[in-house]
């Protein structure tokens, strides 16, 4: 059972390097699509309110310039998850054979940190997804096309989102299952060194 602990811990701060990578990587390409679909079809020169103008070529195109501070919110809520994350190997706890206070703490901040990202995320983009899908996309189509501009009604990259969020939820789930099989294995072992009873 030690053996299979240790090992388990060992591929488990592989798994949160990868699912953090992941979500970096997300952060930072969730707007291409949003960029090459919509960014042509507004210009903020020609958004003037008092005039009633809106600067939209096309219904919903500004949805580019407004998702700004969400991906932004994104990107630096990745290098958060990244720096939390680099206390799994500081504290030691892809190699310890026993836990300690760190230990614990650390997996309680990759944890609050994974399920908080994650709640976060999936707000953000089902409020810009909803967005995204009321573009005029015949008009956007027409707008687009004899420019050789790119068209697409494609909700991958938001829908790709939940995905990852999931991801999260689920590294999240492993981090607290790791530290609860860490901490009976270290009873038990307490135990055994004590006489009181053995490891099953």
């Amino acid at each position: 059972m030690f053996k299979a602990q240790l090992k388990f811990q060992k591929i488990l701060s592989y798994v949160l390097l990868g699912v953090f990578a992941l979500f970096f990587i997300y952060s930072l390409s969730i707007m291409t699509h949003v960029y090459r679909t919509l960014y042509f079809a507004y210009d903020p020169d020609l958004e003037l309110p008092e005039l009633g103008l809106s600067g939209e070529h096309v219904k919903g195109a500004k949805l580019f310039y407004d998702m700004q501070p969400f991906n932004q919110a994104l990107v630096a809520c990745a290098i958060v998850m990244i720096v939390v994350a680099v206390t799994y190997f500081l504290t030691a706890s892809n190699a310890r054979r026993k836990y300690y206070v760190g230990n614990y703490v650390s997996a309680g901040l990759i944890a609050a940190t994974d399920i908080g990202i994650a709640v976060y995320s999936i707000i953000g983009i089902v409020k810009y997804r909803a967005l995204y899908l009321q573009v005029d996309f015949e008009a956007l189509k027409a707008y687009n096309e004899p420019k050789g501009l790119p068209y697409s009604v494609s909700t991958f990259w938001f829908d790709i989102g939940f995905v990852v969020c999931i991801l999260l939820v689920a590294t999240a789930a492993l981090v607290i299952f790791n530290a609860i099989w860490k901490t009976r294995l270290m009873k038990k072992e307490n135990q055994l060194l004590t006489g009181v009873g053995g490891i099953n």
